[in-house]
């Protein structure tokens, strides 16, 4: 397929004309769906509609990012065509969900009550409070208001999330043998609670079928199983992930009881589930979202959560993720200053672009990334970009990031081929930038696209609030990463990086990767799945924001995935064993199945710590090898300690 063919459609680009550089960014969100992602793509310096601003609109710009100023603006231009106003629609209303954006907002210093109250007033909804930070959905129609308000320090947008994507029973809990451990020891799960939090648990409405067919609990259940799954919050759009996590639970535990917590575009809404089900009694935990914005280089506001409740005797495991190695990470090498320019020759400013090494042992101010589109319909391809700096929006007082960096899209390796970006402005406020073009043709299509991160010297309409601070652009460890939203990293011109992030990789969690439960080679070991994420990703800011170095070695152990469930077809009919029962895949089927074998361990020896169930069930796993690494034995970055033996396991403890 033609390059050309995968750029954004003529509505995206007018669009992306319409919504013009803001004060904090050269940036314009557009995304995949209207619940779940935070998107952005280049817009046009000189179009009227920045010279139809007033001069308030300009000054309350200044406290939102990129994403937060375009949807602000667009929502507020009368002036476009109506193919413009209709493309501007579209792409609001991709990145707000019913009418409301997710929205981080840190407080002035002593403002965080008043700025929580402003919100309320102006129609926020599921306001959540943490360390002089307010998270929430804010009405699009309200961003102007918010953004004149003086308790505000400044604003992001919340981001989205992926999930790691009975009459049945998973085959995994054969290839783990959990099924020889209640066999033999009459174990079950009783008397354990086990909290998942996924995307829905019944937004389709056939939770009742689960049940009545034996592979969920409630009432009705024909094995005896009668006590209900406690929904504690669930939601409205979605696949049901959680009710398939559920049925791989009841599989292999089909006496722990079972509660549950929906996950949203909120971080912090997030973290409330998981201390939520902590507090319902759920001793074990397992959940397979990850995080658009969650930070990577600092424990964010989930992976906290997951610390304190372990903490608290609570044992948790997070699905490691399906992104193998679609990442980038290097000590920065600013080159010299270019000057950048849109495509009409408009300056955007000057900027040092990061060397990237060349497969030839060269440097080059691009990252070549081929991709190939593995979903119908248009597909956001979304490269995000950190740095190790602290985040202000997690400390009430922070100083935030000390440098600033951009993230551009171009068509060639030529400085003049812009064709996406982000360019908010991160001193003071958080170090992520995110950008996005929208891909379109059939399943299978290719293109290459060219990725420089650019330390920007001066910035048209955008000056740095101190331009000398990007002098410490030279201390800055980088990443960056590309989540899977129906494309796929084929290759890149630079080497690839791990990318097991955020709370997957906080201390506290086990995380998961993932194996086809038949998946064995011809020595016998079970052969990791080529999409399960890969680890290596080191802390380097602590919770406090001083530089620290903490290498968590994740995951910590794999497990079965592409077994049964009654229901669960995320991507259309997958049975691939032509069984007549749809398979789940992903290493969101591993993490449920090792929970369930956690919840047995506890029944067995209550006493035991959320580190003693690690430590067992990695120091009993069967090896595998690192595709990455083929001398490898032992602990690595692909498949931790191994595939789980439950049977094992538990013998280990005694039972």
């Amino acid at each position: 397929m033609k390059r050309n063919e995968l750029l954004p459609t003529s509505a995206i680009v007018a669009a992306v004309a319409a919504l013009a550089l803001s004060a904090t960014g050269y940036a314009n969100p557009t995304a995949e769906t209207a619940t779940n992602s935070l998107m952005m793509v280049l817009g046009d310096a000189q179009d009227s509609t920045l010279q139809a601003l007033n001069a308030a609109d300009a000054k309350t710009a200044t406290t939102l990012d990129s994403a937060l100023t375009s949807l602000m603006r667009s929502n507020a231009d009368k002036k476009t065509t109506d193919a413009l106003k209709s493309a501007v629609t579209g792409t609001a209303s991709a990145l707000t969900a019913r009418g409301m954006v997710p929205i981080v907002a840190v407080a002035a210093a002593g403002q965080v009550e008043a700025l929580r109250a402003s919100a309320s007033a102006l129609g926020m909804t599921n306001i959540t409070v943490v360390e002089g930070a307010v998270h929430g959905r804010l009405p699009l129609g309200k961003m102007s208001e918010f953004a004149a308000l003086g308790s505000l320090r400044f604003a992001r947008h919340g981001g989205g999330f992926n999930t790691n994507v009975g009459s049945v029973t998973s085959q995994g809990d054969g290839a783990m043998k959990s099924n020889v451990v209640r066999q033999r020891s009459g174990l079950t799960g009783a008397g354990v609670k086990v909290g998942i939090l996924s995307d829905t648990y019944n937004a389709l409405g056939s939770a009742p079928l689960g049940v009545t067919s034996g592979n969920l609990p409630g009432p009705g259940n024909p094995n005896g199983f009668a006590k209900p799954v406690r929904v504690l919050n669930d939601g409205a759009l979605g696949t049901d992930e959680g009710r398939a996590m559920a049925e791989i639970v009841h599989d292999v535990a089909p006496g722990a009881e079972l509660s549950f917590w929906a996950a949203t575009e909120l971080e912090a809404e997030f973290a409330e589930g998981i201390r939520r089900l902590a507090a319902d009694g759920a001793k074990i935990i397992v959940d397979d979202v990850s995080y658009l914005t969650a930070p990577q280089f600092q424990d964010g506001l989930i992976a906290r959560a997951v610390d304190e409740v372990v903490a608290k005797g609570v044992t948790y495991f997070s699905s490691a993720g399906n992104s193998a190695r679609e990442a980038y990470e290097s000590q920065a090498i600013p080159g010299l200053p270019v000057q950048l320019k849109d495509s009409d020759g408009t300056l955007i400013g000057t900027y040092r672009p990061h060397q990237f090494f060349t497969p030839q042992g060269g440097l080059s101010s691009f990252l070549k990334v081929d991709l190939i589109k593995t979903s119908e319909g248009p597909r956001p391809f979304v490269p995000v970009l950190q740095w190790n700096e602290p985040w202000a929006s997690l400390k009430e007082g922070a100083p935030g990031s000390k440098t600033d960096w951009d993230l551009f899209i171009f068509s060639e390796p030529d400085f003049s081929t812009v064709i996406g970006g982000s360019a908010s402005a991160n001193i003071g406020r958080d170090p992520i930038e995110l950008s996005a073009l929208i891909l379109n043709g059939p399943v299978g299509s290719t293109g290459s696209y060219y990725i420089a991160i650019m330390a920007p010297e001066s910035r048209e309409f955008n000056a740095l609030p101190d331009a000398t601070s990007n002098l410490f652009a030279l201390t800055n460890r980088l990443r960056l990463y590309f989540p899977r939203r129906g494309t796929r990293v084929v290759s890149t011109s630079a080497a690839l990086a791990g990318t097991i992030a955020g709370h997957a990789n906080s201390a506290g969690a086990i995380a998961t990767c993932a194996a086809q439960y038949n998946a064995i080679d011809s020595n016998g070991r079970y052969v990791p799945q080529s999409f399960t994420s890969v680890g290596g990703v080191v802390v380097r800011v602590d919770k406090n924001g001083f530089p620290t170095y903490q290498d968590r070695q994740k995951p910590d152990l794999c497990g079965p995935d592409g077994g049964n469930t009654s229901f669960f077809a995320p991507n259309g009919p997958n049975d691939f064993d032509n069984d007549g029962f749809p398979n789940f895949n992903g290493t969101s089927a591993s993490a449920p199945h090792i929970a369930a074998v956690g919840a047995l361990m506890k029944e067995a020896r209550p006493d035991l710590t959320p580190n003693q169930i690690r430590y067992v069930m990695k120091a009993t796993a069967r090896d595998m090898k690192d595709p990455y690494s083929p001398f490898d034995f032992g602990q690595d970055k692909t498949t931790g300690a191994g595939f789980i033996d439950a049977d094992r396991a538990l013998r280990a403890i005694g039972r």
